[in-house]
């Protein structure tokens, strides 16, 4: 960049400066500053030649629509009503100080751009993938487990997004097609392990037929740019995210309908999604990330042209058995309470790593102890206390509430479940308390979360039976069931932590992905916990009632440590 000087000149004061005023003696502070000049540059991106000289003719006419007075959200306490000024105060100008911020952009069209769901996706195909190697007849019946009959007929939701253009990685001659196909073609080999996830549930048999019906796989495109979606933060349009999913959350209980679903949808900027569903009826979302890593090292491997025959690891092969352990008792399955009037919303509440350490320092209950409460339990805690609180302390509605945390049993049994054991394979820990008129302690409420998963980690150790002797499983699913029946309770509570699934590992062989989100559920007062981006900070993924996120959005704890 070349600046051509075209003048310089000297601008004296419009009026002579008195001669009273001729001599201005420097301070102590002016003599310990630096001998340098203060920059500063002002940049005036407009036409001045056109607007300029509209403005000087004082063309510009605004018209006064409304004038009104703002009271604070909260009554100020009687205790700050009278506020006495200080000397500075009374030595300041009797003025006004006046700001006026400008916002440049059409906010007519890019919010309602935003807020008006202006994002389309066209779908292009939908087939089925079956599995690279046929399954053996003696794998075509897969008997679900007890725990598979508790879990909720719905589907596990996820949606991986990689923001970089794959076409401009070194990669030649990359198309979407050619992508597609390549994550096919890996699909195809991972759900050669992952089998039951290419059957049909048989819901009067209990069990899946997994003949190879297939998995359901669905390109499509997006009209927007991916950074038009995501880095939002509590401002991301969550309905808008389950676009890019292949089919509705709740769609699992026909015969028909596939027990894996996923969806890869390319952006207008070259970079994809790809959002994933699996039955919840035979994957919690520990198989599910399971298989998300495998598909993933499928076709990173395809694409290097490595050798898959001989490359797989029998020490780490997913195990799909977990009947075996805890045989099922063809119970009803219970639906989900989907809420069916479609006042339930999700919003996404990004707490930062130094945030969650003064929660945590904030939630331990003995201020003498160098111990603090978990990240995901004092997290869990502050939302939940802010959760219990809009309902406990309406005049009249019952004090009583019930929270519960979903406990991933692998690796914590004796003798202990693999970790590569598919199938679901968690309990449930459930506590009940009272609030008091102001609502739940903090304090009490981590303490009461932290008891609970406790007591859920020591009854692990005893759950897988011996031969011979009886299975047991705790009450914490039948205490959650009795809740929701239960009138004295007025608020029931359900926190789920995914932040240790290696879902950010998932490199398909373009770089592993940007961010990993949940996406809308219409079920009320459901958590669950994600790690961010930088792999620091803890993304909560909540679910309540129009009103009730509301008043949640204005919980002072909530706004104190939430972006």
């Amino acid at each position: 960049m070349k600046v051509e000087i075209l003048s310089t000149e000297l601008i004296k004061p419009y009026t002579s400066t008195p001669l009273s005023l001729r001599h201005y003696n420097i301070s102590l502070l002016d003599e310990l500053s630096p001998t340098m000049n203060v920059p500063t540059i002002l940049y005036y991106p407009v036409d001045i030649h056109s607007c300029g000289k509209q403005y000087q003719e004082s063309k510009m006419e605004v018209e006064i629509l409304s004038t009104e007075l703002i009271k604070p959200y909260t009554s100020t306490p009687l205790s700050l009503r009278h506020y006495n000024i200080s000397l500075l105060d009374e030595l300041s100008p009797t003025m006004n100080v006046p700001t006026i911020l400008y916002y440049p952009v059409d906010i007519h069209s890019c919010g309602k751009q935003y807020q008006e769901s202006k994002m389309e996706v066209e779908i292009l195909s939908t087939e089925l993938i079956k599995p690279y190697t046929s399954t053996p007849l003696s794998l075509r019946h897969y008997n679900i487990s007890l725990l598979d009959e508790l879990s909720p007929t719905m589907n596990v939701p996820t949606i991986l997004y990689y923001p970089v253009d794959i076409h401009s990685c070194g990669k030649e001659n990359v198309t979407t097609h050619s992508i597609c196909m390549h994550l096919k073609k890996s699909l195809s080999m991972a759900l050669t392990r992952f089998y039951p996830f290419a059957g049909r549930y048989m819901k009067e048999s209990y069990m899946v037929d997994c003949s190879d019906q297939g998995a359901e796989f669905v390109q499509a495109q997006v009209d927007i740019r991916l950074d038009q979606l995501i880095g939002l933060g509590k401002n991301v349009q969550v309905e808008l995210l389950n676009c890019l999913l292949p089919r509705p959350v709740g769609a699992c209980d026909k015969d028909t309908d596939p027990q894996l679903a996923v969806q890869v949808s390319a952006f207008a900027c070259g970079g994809y999604a790809i959002g994933i569903l699996s039955s919840h009826i035979i994957a919690d979302m520990s198989t599910t990330s399971s298989f998300v890593v495998e598909w993933a090292r499928e076709a990173k491997q395809l694409l290097e042209g490595l050798d898959h025959d001989h490359d797989h690891d029998l020490s780490v092969s997913p195990s799909w058995n977990s009947a075996m352990l805890f045989p099922g008792c063809k119970l009803p399955r219970l639906p989900p309470r989907f809420s069916v009037d479609h006042k339930i919303v999700t919003k996404v509440f990004s707490f930062s790593d130094s945030a969650i350490l003064k929660i945590r320092e904030k939630a331990r209950l003995d201020s003498s102890s160098e111990k603090l409460p978990t990240r995901v339990q004092s997290v869990f805690g502050i939302l939940g206390k802010a959760i219990v609180d809009i309902n406990c302390v309406i005049p009249g509605r019952p004090k009583r509430f019930l929270v519960s945390q979903t406990v991933n049993m692998r690796g914590r049994t004796d003798p202990p479940i693999s970790k590569k054991q598919c199938g679901n394979l968690y309990l449930v820990a459930s506590a009940r308390s009272v609030a008091g008129e102001a609502g739940v302690d903090l304090q009490s409420l981590v303490e009461l979360l932290t008891d609970s998963v406790r007591r859920e980690l020591a009854n692990c150790k005893k759950i897988v039976p011996s031969k011979g002797e009886k299975m047991m499983i705790t009450p914490g699913f039948n205490e959650l069931g009795k809740a929701f029946a239960d009138p004295e309770i007025s608020s029931v509570v359900m926190f789920s932590d995914w932040c240790k699934f290696p879902l950010y590992e998932a490199d398909f062989g373009w770089g592993k992905p940007g961010w990993v989100s949940g996406v809308h559920v219409p079920m009320p007062n459901i958590v669950y916990l994600l790690r961010d981006r930088s792999g620091e900070g803890i993304e909560a993924w909540v679910n309540l009632s129009v009103d009730d996120m509301a008043k949640l959005e204005q919980d002072a704890n909530i706004m104190e440590f939430t972006s």
